[in-house]
């Protein structure tokens, strides 16, 4: 890969950004995180065989890999900050399923995007140097509305799991006396 490149390596966000967002949307913009940084190995490494929304959709089998290229892009470039492809496609799977887990477990689902933050550092790095890599660090007038929405919905959800509704008694037989 030419060192100085017209399109940054790899999807460029801040790590408060890849977080909150991540939070917020009870993981879709990982998703969409995968899917991004699939389009930039396409696109900026020339891997034509890359296919950006399967590779996106079946996130679980292709983290690996993509945690993969994105450490084998910074040896390539001589970057001295790195990390482990498998603990993060690891941690990252692991928290990620625990969204099917029972109440109250399936919190440790919001725990995923921490994973992404060795591989998002390098990346940041990885772009430092890319006029068109301009680092997404603003949220935007939708990133707020999602935010917003979604952070009440994980409020309620969470007081809903936190502190749930006695049931209260239901009569077995209702009599309904006519007239």
């Amino acid at each position: 890969m030419n060192h100085k490149t017209a399109v940054p390596a790899f999807f460029p966000v801040s790590v408060l950004k890849l977080i909150v967002m991540s939070t917020v949307t009870f993981g879709i913009y990982q998703l969409a995180w995968f899917y991004w940084n699939w389009k930039y190995v396409r696109q900026a490494l020339g891997r034509r065989d890359v296919m950006p929304f399967w590779r996106a959709l079946f996130t679980y089998f292709f983290c690996l890999p993509l945690f993969r290229e994105i450490r084998l892009c910074a040896a390539s470039r001589g970057l001295t900050r790195t990390y482990h492809p498998g603990w993060c496609a690891l941690g990252w799977v692991t928290v990620a399923v625990c969204w099917h887990l029972p109440d109250p477990y399936w919190f440790a689902g919001f725990l995923s995007p921490l994973a992404l933050i060795p591989a998002q550092k390098v990346i940041n790095d990885l772009n430092a140097d890319q006029p068109a890599a301009a680092l997404n660090r603003r949220f935007t007038a939708w990133n707020v509305v999602a935010i917003a929405i979604a952070g009440l919905l994980v409020a309620l959800i969470t007081i809903g799991t936190i502190f749930p509704e006695e049931p209260g008694e239901i009569p077995d037989e209702v009599e309904i006396s006519p007239g």
